[in-house]
Formats: C-alpha cells, sequence, structure tokens
C-alpha cells in the first residue's frame, strides 16, 4: 500500500503541473508522441501501425512532449 500512495501522490503532482501521460495504445503510431522499439506481426482484427502496447510511458505538458513514450507497434 505504502508504494501505491506514493505513486498517486506524484501523479497528483504532475496533473497539478498540467502534465500528463502520453498512452497511444490502440491509436495509430505517431512519432510526434512516441519512439517505436519494437514491431510485432499483426494479429487478429489488429492494424498495420497501431500501437499494441506501451512500454515505457511518455509525458507531455500541453504540446510540449518531455518524454517520448516506448512503444510497440504492429508491422
Amino acid at each position: 500500500k505504502g508504494l501505491e500512495m506514493v505513486l498517486k501522490s506524484f501523479e497528483k503532482v504532475l496533473t497539478d503541473e498540467g502534465i500528463e501521460a502520453i498512452d497511444p495504445t490502440g491509436k495509430a503510431f505517431s512519432a510526434d508522441e512516441a519512439e517505436a522499439i519494437m514491431a510485432v506481426p499483426a494479429g487478429n482484427g489488429e492494424e498495420s501501425g497501431t500501437v499494441k502496447q506501451v512500454y515505457l510511458k511518455g509525458y507531455k505538458k500541453g504540446d510540449k512532449v518531455l518524454r517520448y513514450a516506448q512503444v510497440i507497434v504492429v508491422s
């Protein structure tokens, strides 16, 4: 429980500063917010060029990217 409380406090600090997490899961890959670190073959119903999973969260403040999300993309 202690770690969970610390994470919630940290997320509140980020939100209070106007910083939001970048979560492009299921969306079309965009190099403006994310860095593709791996490509995986498309499965049933998956569309090429979409983000399958976020490996490392990214963050932005307004339109400025502070850290790009590292993602796995469907090829």
